[in-house]
């Protein structure tokens, strides 16, 4: 939920509370009582939409990505060990399937990642007596496929709970439109008729259902990159917050930056395919603005070039 959002949700609830306290000024008009109970009624229906959007999942990316790695791990002995298979028997197909680095692996898109993945499962299993010389197993294979099933499963749920974020930021928006049209085309007009009778009250009302939007800013995140060794600006790549779902480009000149970041915590990925990956955990919390100046390791000459 962006500031001016969240800003609104206080307005609502401090105007639910204080018509609650003073409900006994309306409660013979039963035109105004019933508004007032269709306004405190759609304001529980927001909060609990408001509450699944904040709802942070970086402890379900930190549980995919822990055992992504372990995948990864067990991926390159198969890997390794199918490299020497095919290069005793001369097949130049199989060899190049399964050439990748770890370095390469871990830069892969989740999609080339898990089609590498049932690759190298596949070839395994067909191969997997040929193997043994190498130091694979039926045990080893079996580790690995209930790896890359919890992988999958983790990587499925993240998916059903960030389309289920979507879905709970549009049923906000358009209920944040209904509660607005309800308290300036009606309740509103009712609560102005008992000025006269109830002025402090009614000042107040108004008060609290004035907000002001806070001022614009181009960013809430800003990063720099550079490289660790020499300190110049690394151009390129992209910069992720996984948990929002959120992706932003590298600039020639090493910057990137992301709006409308809700308060939470999050992890940052950033990736260059000639630099370690580099994860960053952060903490935001509205209407702070982040800058970040991060640094960056250059992965060895061989494990850059093209296979």
């Amino acid at each position: 939920m962006n500031t001016y959002d969240s800003l609104k949700v206080n307005s609502y609830i401090a105007t639910d509370q204080l018509l609650v306290k003073n409900k006994t000024y309306y409660e013979t008009d039963v035109t105004t009582k019933a508004e007032a109970e269709s306004f405190s009624g759609l304001l529980a229906s927001l909060l609990s939409y408001s509450n699944r959007m904040d709802e942070s999942l970086s402890w379900l990316v930190e549980e995919k990505n822990a055992i992504r790695e372990s995948v990864i791990s067990q991926v390159l002995i198969f890997s390794n060990a199918l490299q020497c298979l095919a290069d005793s028997l001369s097949d130049t197909s199989m060899f190049e399937k399964v050439l990748v680095s770890q370095a390469e692996l871990g830069r892969m898109s989740e999609i080339k990642f898990i089609s590498y993945t049932k690759q190298v499962i596949s070839l395994s299993r067909k191969h997997l007596d040929e193997l043994a010389p190498y130091g694979v197993s039926e045990a080893k294979l079996v580790s690995l496929e209930t790896d890359f099933t919890s992988f999958l499963q983790k990587l499925e749920e993240l998916i059903i709970r960030k389309d289920a974020k979507k879905d709970d930021k549009k049923g906000f928006s358009s209920l944040k439109k209904e509660i607005n049209s309800l308290l300036n085309n009606k309740l509103d007009r009712r609560i102005e008729n008992l000025r006269a009778s109830y002025p402090e009250f009614v000042s107040q009302y108004f008060s609290l259902r004035k907000v002001s939007r806070p001022a614009h800013h181009s960013y809430d995140l800003l990063g720099y990159i550079t490289d660790a060794a020499t300190g110049k600006p690394i151009a390129y790549g992209t910069a992720w917050l996984e948990e929002l779902d959120m992706k932003a480009n590298i600039t020639q000149t090493g910057t990137f930056r992301f709006k409308s970041i809700p308060s939470g915590k999050y992890q940052l990925r950033v990736e260059n395919m000639d630099y370690k990956t580099l994860y960053v955990p952060i903490s935001r919390y509205a209407p702070e603005k982040l800058k970040l100046n991060l640094q960056m390791e250059a992965l060895p000459v061989e494990q850059t070039q093209p296979a």
